[in-house]
C-alpha cells in the first residue's frame, strides 16, 4: 500500500482551532501516514498582515501544531521557495521527491474556485483534493457538490468531503477580536498568543 501524504496550505495568519480541527479531521479520514501543515510564503489568494512575516507566520504555525499529532509535521518549504506560493508548484515538488500518494486539503471558499488556480490541471493529476466544509449551510453543500461534479467531468479530478464538524472561524475574525482587545482563548491555542503579544501583531485592524 503506498504512503499517503497529506498537505494543508494556507496563511494561517494566525493559526486558530478551526485549523487544528480541519486537520485533525483530513489525518483521519483520508487515512493519511503523514501531514504537512504549509503556510504560504506569498499567497496568490489572500493578504497576510503587513505585521505578520512569513517567518512569523511559520512560527505561529509550530505554535499551533507541534506536539499536537506525530503524524503532523509543520513544512517551512513555501516558506524557503521564492515567489508566490503556488499550490501546482508544491504538489510537482513533492510528487517528484516521493512516490507516495498525494492528498491536498482545502477550506469551501478555496475549494470552490480552485478551477481558477494557476494550472488546475497539474493539481488535480497530483492529487486527490479534499474540501473541509468552514460552515453549516445546505447553499455551501450544493455549492461543493456543483463543484465536484464540474471537476470531476473536466479533469478526472479525484475530491471528496472530509467528514467533519465545522467550527465557523477565520483568521480575519481573530485579527478583529484581536484589534478589539478582546479575549481569543476559546479560539488560538496559548503558544499562539504568547508570539502574538510577543510581536504585538494584529493590533491595527
Amino acid at each position: 500500500m503506498r504512503f499517503r501524504l497529506g498537505i494543508y496550505g494556507g496563511t494561517f495568519d494566525p493559526p486558530h482551532y478551526g485549523h487544528i480541527r480541519a486537520a485533525q479531521s483530513f489525518l483521519r479520514e483520508a487515512k493519511l501516514d503523514a501531514l504537512y501543515i504549509m503556510p504560504a510564503a506569498i499567497p496568490p489568494h489572500k493578504q497576510t498582515d503587513p505585521g505578520s512575516s512569513p517567518e512569523i507566520r511559520l512560527a505561529l504555525t509550530h505554535a499551533a501544531f507541534d506536539g499536537l499529532n506525530e503524524r503532523i509535521t509543520v513544512s517551512d518549504y513555501e516558506i524557503r521557495s521564492e515567489g508566490v506560493s503556488y499550490t501546482y508548484k508544491t504538489l510537482t515538488h513533492f510528487a517528484g521527491m516521493t512516490d507516495a500518494e498525494l492528498f491536498f486539503l482545502c477550506g469551501t471558499d478555496m475549494f470552490l474556485t480552485l478551477d481558477t488556480w494557476r494550472h488546475p490541471e497539474i493539481i488535480f493529476s497530483l492529487a486527490s483534493v479534499a474540501c473541509v466544509m468552514r460552515e453549516d449551510d445546505r447553499r455551501a453543500d450544493d455549492a461543493v457538490a456543483d463543484a465536484i461534479a464540474r471537476y470531476e467531468a473536466q479533469y478526472g479530478a479525484r475530491t471528496f468531503v472530509v467528514d467533519h464538524t465545522p467550527l465557523e472561524l477565520s483568521s480575519s475574525q481573530i485579527r478583529q477580536i484581536l484589534a478589539d482587545g478582546c479575549d481569543t482563548s476559546p479560539y488560538i491555542p496559548e503558544a499562539v498568543h504568547r508570539i502574538i503579544d510577543a510581536y504585538g501583531l494584529y493590533r491595527g485592524e
